[in-house]
């Protein structure tokens, strides 16, 4: 999904040395702090769609709003 995608890239970002090197580390906390709340409402979101709590569609709405899309 999109917001597996933006995971990955963040994770794969935050890897990159030359990337690490180069950024100011502020930048570098904001993106590893935001990348750490996506993970988290995604788990959280996907924990109540299993449980039965909310519907595929409302898991999609609130996966389209965490992505800002």
């Amino acid at each position: 999904s999109d917001l597996e995608a933006s995971i990955t890239r963040r994770k794969n970002l935050l890897s990159n040395e030359n990337y690490l090197n180069k950024a100011p580390k502020e930048l570098v906390e904001k993106e590893k702090n935001t990348l750490k709340d996506e993970e988290e409402k995604l788990a959280k979101l996907k924990k109540l769609l299993d449980d039965g709590v909310i519907s595929q569609e409302e898991f999609d709405e609130a996966k389209k709003k965490l992505l800002g899309v």
